[in-house]
């Protein structure tokens, strides 16, 4: 009677651990994605930041140098 049983329950188990690696792997999939757009957004926010600096250190020498041409 437990043969049959577990010949029986066996597949069952079986099939809902693979749904369980499948919607393992989507969701692996799907955060390996999210980070990857995570990333890239960063890395654009820091080249616009890094670029801002630049600007704003172009305008502050701008403006000492004008300040030393009025004295």
């Amino acid at each position: 009677m437990l043969n049959i049983e577990a010949a029986y329950t066996a597949p069952l188990v079986m099939m809902a651990q693979n749904r369980d690696a499948e919607r393992d792997r989507l969701m692996m999939r799907q955060d390996y994605e999210t980070n990857r757009a995570a990333a890239e957004e960063i890395r654009r926010m820091r080249q616009t930041l890094e670029h801002r600096g630049r600007l704003l250190v172009r305008l502050l020498e701008q403006e000492r140098a004008r300040e030393r041409a009025r004295t």
